[in-house]
């Protein structure tokens, strides 16, 4: 095992892939508390050795790993994760209220990201201010002092608004997105996606009835794992479970309703929400986002599809582009292997000039991720997994 992490760090062979700083340290660590364990150990130290070594071992072998939690949330789900990761903002006190003053929400803009935050300090001599950046998801606050008030900008009179919630799917949806893209050119990409959010939302929450199509969670024999399928509902009882086409009874809470002439709008919701994850690292989000908008045109009606050109190059452009992005995200998370089957299917659907060129790109990402997968940490995983059959008393193996 020495010999083999020694070829890919810096004391190795000059001229070979580098491992991943990360599992280099982990590695290093290994063999150290290795190096102090002997016959008297408790097996407590032992276990702890093994089960070091199994993460490793599945961390090394993550790239030839299927892509798994990437099925999206679906009914009541859908709104319930909208309204914790709602940011809620306090209007100005005043209209004549000052921009710069305690307790207002602002929007700290700067190059590459802008964020909402509350003003907690002014310092009108140094022209800064210390802000409090909300963290839904945390409850928490994080605190940044002294930012220079050149940064500072007000936020847009819909923000601290509500919407019209009596509105129809269609012109809520439509809002929504023309708002939350508003939101994503100014790079604050957390209230962006808040605002799509809003809009799925409101879809997820239409009340579903008898002979309505949905999406549901089922398993996919052939696969060995659950995917996205579309149903329709058969009957509905008074507790709100559904007697679905495909055989199955689920609750009403736990599907998603499909609406053939608004897929468009539907699809790009989640679309532009996971542009709006990948900018912010979270490509596990992104990945089910992009999930969604494959279930979605896949539930598509055919018929539908051929009798609207507009809506079937809807339907291809969104394929090819949420395999794509999906495939940036998959790579992002060291799935390379299911990253190179989405950049394959994508390069199926004959897509444009322009993304053929992006797609190829991606490829040789791809194959250079699977290429260091086969040099680097294949041949470690298989000195790992030797260690771990040695070190519970198996026999040794060359």
């Amino acid at each position: 095992l020495l010999k083999e992490l020694g070829k890919h760090t810096s004391f190795g062979e000059v001229g070979r892939q580098p491992l991943d700083q990360q599992l280099a340290t982990d590695l290093s660590r290994l063999l150290y508390d290795l190096a102090g364990l002997d016959g008297s150990d408790e097996d407590a130290k032992w276990s702890a050795a093994c089960e070091k070594c199994q993460e490793i071992v599945q961390a090394l072998n993550l790239g030839e790993s299927e892509a798994s939690e990437e099925l999206p949330s679906l009914g009541a789900q859908i709104s319930a994760e909208a309204d914790a990761n709602k940011v809620e903002l306090s209007p100005a006190k005043a209209e004549d209220e000052a921009l710069l003053s305690c307790g207002r929400c602002v929007r700290v803009a700067r190059a590459d990201r802008a964020r909402r935050a509350m003003i907690s300090f002014v310092d009108e001599d140094a022209k800064t201010v210390d802000v409090l950046y909300p963290q839904p998801s945390s409850k928490q606050e994080e605190e940044e002092e002294g930012v220079p008030i050149k940064y500072i900008q007000a936020l847009e009179d819909f923000e601290l608004s509500a919407g019209q919630a009596e509105e129809s799917v269609f012109k809520f949806g439509s809002a929504a997105k023309e708002k939350g893209n508003q939101l994503f050119k100014m790079k604050d990409f957390e209230a962006a996606a808040e605002l799509y959010s809003s809009g799925i939302s409101k879809f997820a929450s239409r009340s579903i009835q008898r002979g309505d199509e949905v999406l549901v969670r089922q398993a996919d024999s052939e696969k060995g794992k659950a995917c996205l399928t579309r149903s329709t509902v058969l009957s509905l009882d008074v507790e709100g479970l559904c007697e679905l086409s495909n055989g199955l009874e689920v609750p009403a809470s736990e599907l998603l309703p499909i609406c053939q002439e608004l897929l468009p709008l539907h699809t790009s919701l989640y679309m532009n929400r996971a542009r709006c994850q990948q900018n912010l690292g979270r490509h596990k989000e992104a990945s089910q986002d992009l999930t969604a908008v494959l279930g979605l045109w896949s539930a598509a009606d055919k018929r539908l599809l051929q009798a609207d050109p507009e809506m079937k190059e809807a339907e291809e452009k969104g394929l090819y582009t949420a395999e794509y992005l999906r495939s940036r995200s998959r790579l992002a998370r060291g799935l390379a292997r299911a990253a190179a089957q989405d950049v394959k299917d994508a390069l199926a659907r004959s897509p444009p000039a322009a993304t053929v060129k992006q797609l190829k790109q991606l490829k040789t990402e791809v194959q250079a991720a699977q290429e260091k997968q086969r040099q680097i940490n294949g041949p470690l995983a298989k000195e790992l997994a030797k260690l771990v059959i040695s070190l519970r008393g198996g026999p040794q193996i060359s």
